[in-house]
């Protein structure tokens, strides 16, 4: 498995994720432009989940990084 950062190509992907109904109550979902804003915040860390065949497998977003606690 690979971690790498996510590029803006990558939204797709994610908003693809955040609408299935089997992650409708597990993840906070956000439009195009929220997560285009928020890609490049110092705040947030978008990773993108990569098998050895570089596959996209999955997604993670961090929020908070900026805080001080």
């Amino acid at each position: 498995m690979k971690l790498r950062l996510a590029n803006p190509k990558d939204i797709d992907l994610i908003l693809t994720q955040e609408a299935r109904d089997e992650f409708k109550n597990l993840i906070l979902s956000w439009s195009r432009d929220e997560h285009s804003r928020h890609l490049h915040s110092a705040d947030k860390g978008y990773f993108m989940i990569e098998n050895g065949l570089e596959k996209t497998s999955g997604y993670a977003i961090l929020s908070g990084l900026a805080s001080n606690h």
